[in-house]
């Protein structure tokens, strides 16, 4: 972990546009493993959603006062 005189350092001789695109690019690259999450959870979302719809048109999930639960 790099000290404080570090940061300091680096925040002195790099101008701000520079520093907004590290961070941009550091951000861009934590969605990576985000983005892949999510496309290898897409048939588990669809088997969930399927199931709930099923069970919503056979009667299986009841309503109260027109609210499903």
């Amino acid at each position: 972990m790099p000290n404080r005189f570090t940061i300091y350092a680096l925040g002195f001789t790099t101008s701000r546009v520079s520093i907004v695109n590290i961070a941009d690019a550091l951000l861009f690259i934590m969605a990576i493993p985000d983005l892949i999450g999510s496309y290898l959870l897409v048939p588990v979302l669809k088997r969930t959603l399927d199931d709930y719809d099923r069970r919503r048109e056979s009667g299986g999930i009841c309503s109260i006062a027109g609210i499903l639960v």
